[in-house]
């Protein structure tokens, strides 16, 4: 049975630890099946840094303002 390896990361304005925390996580996983799961609640342009990178392991959801809750913890439940 093949299985993915899920990684959540709760982000709030980290635009520019994106990139570095992708290419972390793809060298210490190569030749598995993983996936990046961003749970941003930013209101810099972290979304937009995420989405932009187009690459087919990373997910991305973004919490607006009204349903941000829990902080980190809620983050990683959503």
């Amino acid at each position: 049975m093949n299985r993915t390896l899920s990684v959540v990361v709760p982000t709030r304005n980290e635009a520019s630890n994106v990139k570095p925390l992708v290419r972390g996580v793809s060298r210490a996983l190569r030749g598995s099946d993983w996936e990046l799961i961003f749970v941003d609640d930013s209101d810099d342009g972290t979304p937009d840094i995420i989405a932009g990178l187009a690459h087919p392991r990373v997910r991305l959801l973004h919490r607006e303002d009204d349903h941000r809750r829990g902080g980190l913890a809620g983050a990683v439940c959503d």
